[in-house]
């Protein structure tokens, strides 16, 4: 039997009926899949031949909210994993528990976060990217002209370091985690790719999935012939075209660590393209 359907998963199947996906709930998987294991992902979406595994997480924390209306007047400041500590830890838990069982069966597993009621968890990119690939911080070079970017610490749900210093993939099977917000009947997607991080193992969410007019791509790619692995914000019908205008990049910068020289780290600096 299944789970009772949360607000998030309401909230889900109004974008898929909005963009013409069939959402499955309640499937038989081992009956369809053969796989045998007792997790039950929420769903089974297909659309014109394109599928994936979805597991979707909604949150309900209003701690801070409920800080700020019980002192009228009073400024408070939340930051840090105050805004996606819980992001960082639903998309471990629903890649880890629900869909880890099916990285054989060569579909694309995603997380789908959605925020239906409000709470007190952030989208916005840089606070995303903390939760996948551990806190932003900014980096300041003290010399004259000297860049200033966002980095993070490689201390996320997806990518942490060995001791060793390696970069270790987390979650390899994982194909995207898509950030589901905005209003009902309009609602917004910033799905971001994980087949190009390291130590990737899993099937990549096709480029038509996922592919509205509202839906922002970010991506890693390797670039062989530049100083940087990077992560790039993608059009949404190819993972090759350019850069839209007022997209975010985040990279890895293998030349420049921190102004202490502590090594490699991974940037998501907002960057502006004009390219169409």
């Amino acid at each position: 039997m299944a789970n009772p359907k949360t607000p998030g998963d309401l909230f889900f199947e109004n974008y898929c009926a909005l963009n013409g996906y069939d959402p499955e709930y309640g499937v038989r998987w081992h009956e369809r899949f053969g796989v045998n294991t007792d997790k039950d992902p929420d769903y089974l979406i297909e659309r014109v031949g394109d599928r994936a595994i979805v597991e979707v997480k909604h949150f309900e924390t209003r701690r801070m909210k409920d800080q700020l209306l019980a002192t009228p007047g009073r400024a408070m400041y939340f930051g840090g994993p105050e805004l996606y500590a819980k992001l960082q830890a639903s998309v471990r838990a629903a890649a880890q528990e629900q869909l880890a069982p099916f990285a054989s069966v060569g579909l694309p597993l995603v997380v789908v976060v959605t925020n239906p009621m409000q709470s007190d968890v952030s989208f916005d990119p840089d606070d995303v990217v903390s939760a996948l690939f551990g806190q932003v911080e900014l980096a300041v070079d003290p010399e004259p002209g000297g860049r200033i970017q966002a980095v993070f610490s490689e201390d996320g749900a997806v990518l942490t370091h060995g001791a060793d210093g390696i970069l270790i993939n987390r979650l390899p099977h994982l194909s995207a985690v898509a950030a589901l917000y905005g209003l009902e009947d309009f609602a917004r997607v910033d799905v971001y790719d994980l087949s190009g991080v390291p130590g990737f193992t899993g099937t990549p969410v096709p480029n038509t999935m996922f592919d509205g007019d509202a839906t922002r791509w970010f991506g890693f790619t390797d670039d062989r012939h530049a100083a940087a692995r990077r992560v790039v914000a993608l059009g949404p019908s190819g993972r090759s075209r350019p850069v839209r205008a007022s997209r975010f990049e985040v990279g890895i910068d293998l030349e420049r660590g921190l102004a202490d020289g502590s090594g490699e780290r991974i940037s998501s600096a907002p960057h502006r393209s004009d390219s169409q």
